[in-house]
């Protein structure tokens, strides 16, 4: 499962670069639902001005042909967590017998300062559409 989270990070990451994005993704007519939630960490430490949160949902059922159901990344803009974020999906492209699991990464320059260290189950088999995601530090593995 670490393995598959890693790989899933590694491919969000090449497929969202290190460039800035825009703070919010406006819907198209094939994404109609929204999974909102927060993301926030334990340490009170300052987040750069420049940070960029990035959140995703992931198909973690086995052999799955399409393993990022949703991604999008915002601008921190100086502001401080808890941070808030929409992410707006193609509710289609659901299947209520799969597991889906949000994940997320604060980042600075393309380096991770935080990350989920565990995998959210969302969405389907009685799943929340809205979470608050509890971010840890790399470096020294605080959080929960």
């Amino acid at each position: 499962m670490i393995i598959r989270v890693i790989t899933l990070m590694a491919l969000l990451s090449a497929l969202c670069g290190c460039a800035p994005k825009t703070t919010e993704t406006p819907p198209s007519p094939d994404r109609t639902a929204v999974f909102a939630g927060t993301a926030t960490y334990a340490e009170r430490l300052t987040l750069p001005q420049d940070a960029v949160l990035e959140v995703w949902i992931a198909d973690e059922t086995p052999m799955a042909l399409i393993p990022i159901l949703a991604e999008a990344a915002f601008l921190t803009d100086g502001k401080q967590v808890p941070l808030s974020f929409q992410l707006w999906y193609d509710p289609r492209r659901v299947d209520g017998t799969r597991r889906y699991t949000a994940h997320a990464v604060i980042r600075q320059d393309g380096q991770i300062l935080y990350h989920t260290a565990t995998a959210i189950p969302v969405l389907t088999q009685g799943n929340p559409t809205s979470v608050e995601l509890v971010l840890t530090s790399p470096a020294t593995g605080t959080g929960s």
